[in-house]
């Protein structure tokens, strides 16, 4: 999550990171592109800040959609991690000192480039974790993937499909065990007919197995739009 694209959809919110980058560090510095470079990770390591730690120091409304249970678990997990988020606003002053040595530069040294980037990595760690917290207290995994898509960050917690490489792996798995078997216990059938057998019951169970997984991730997916 710490390295998921981050959608801003608030208007209030971009207009407020927006202006502490331009007035504080200056318009170059301020990227809302996820174009992957240096200015677009610092906009979004500040972003991170004003969406989750700025109403908590500053007093301001949440920036996402939220319900009052929502509202109240945020206060009650910021309460309970007082230390993360004053260890946040020490990053994140950091990052501002160290972002404005870098625009105020002529040339700005590899080093200072180098603190940049681990000011932006170590403040989205420690926000992210704090959401994931947050999210967390949620009652089910649905709930958290929308409540983290409110919030304009893409949960990425989808389960992989069963794809042709698994399928035919899975196969290979289960002929070469069908083999190994006939090997160790033998038979009175010659190795040929056994070796078609193998191949036959894999094919089988490899079919049965991608009728599994489509019903599964089907039913799934309607799950989470009754949601």
């Amino acid at each position: 999550m710490a390295h998921s694209q981050l959608l801003l959809s608030d208007r209030p919110l971009i207009e407020n990171v927006s202006k502490e980058i331009t007035k504080n560090i200056g318009a170059n510095a301020l990227r809302l592109a996820n174009d992957g470079s240096l200015e677009t990770r610092f906009t979004r390591a500040v972003s991170l800040y004003w969406l989750f730690i700025m109403p908590d120091n500053a007093g301001i409304p949440l920036s996402f959609p939220t319900n009052v249970s929502g509202r109240s678990t945020y206060t009650r997990i910021m309460r309970l991690n007082e230390k993360a988020v004053e260890r946040s606003i020490a990053l994140y002053d950091s990052l501002m000192e160290n972002a404005l040595a870098c625009s105020t530069s002529s040339k700005p040294t590899r080093a200072m480039e180098e603190a940049l980037k681990k000011n932006i990595q170590d403040l989205s760690l420690a926000i992210c974790r704090l959401i994931a917290r947050w999210v967390l207290y949620l009652v089910t995994e649905n709930q958290r993937r929308k409540r983290l898509s409110n919030m304009g960050l893409n949960p990425r917690d989808h389960s992989p499909a069963f794809g042709r490489d698994q399928w035919v792996a899975s196969i290979l798995v289960i002929i070469v065990l069908f083999l190994f078997m006939s090997i160790v216990i033998p038979g009175q059938q010659p190795f040929s007919q056994t070796f078609m057998y193998s191949v036959l019951m894999a094919i089988q169970l490899g079919m049965a197995v991608i009728a599994g997984t489509a019903v599964a991730q089907r039913f799934i997916r309607r799950q989470e739009k009754n949601v």
